[in-house]
């Protein structure tokens, strides 16, 4: 599943592109060349997903499809007290 440090393989639909990107917080994007913030909208969008999953929504430039190819665990963020 998709969460914050995982780097995810993905493909948009519309474009045929394929992106690698490890997801992480705008703090963070700094650390990793592949970088994607959990504010951007096709980062918030993976949140949660599984590899075979899509999801669809609608942006300015029309409607984005994006498919999960593959999810690897990157990173492991801990909890501050």
């Amino acid at each position: 599943m998709v969460a914050i440090g995982s780097q995810v393989t993905f493909k948009i639909s519309k474009f045929d592109k394929y992106l690698t990107k490890t997801l992480c917080f705008p703090l963070d994007m700094h650390k990793y060349e592949d970088g994607i913030s959990i504010f951007a909208p096709i980062g918030s969008a993976l949140l949660g997903l599984r590899a075979g999953q899509k999801i669809s929504w609608n942006t300015k430039s029309g409607e984005q499809q994006i498919d999960i190819l593959e999810v690897k665990r990157k990173v492991r963020y801990l909890a501050c007290d």
